[in-house]
């Protein structure tokens, strides 16, 4: 979620290759994907959505 913030996509594509689960979510429900689109992350938001059609793991979804 720190990658999102600040936009990071080399630090939210080194967590993600090392596993990072983003089924997580914090105190007010929301994952990291969330918070990418939150802070208009484009990198990260992309990062994550590449990481998630390369690991088919299409249960993962903001929220609406």
């Amino acid at each position: 979620m720190w990658a999102s913030r600040y936009d990071d996509g080399d630090i939210a594509a080194v967590l993600l290759n090392a596993g990072a689960n983003l089924k997580l979510k914090d105190d007010g429900g929301r994952n990291a994907l969330d918070y990418a689109r939150f802070h208009e992350a484009e990198d990260v938001y992309a990062v994550i959505q590449k990481h998630m059609i390369a690991t088919s793991n299409p249960t993962v979804r903001a929220a609406p």
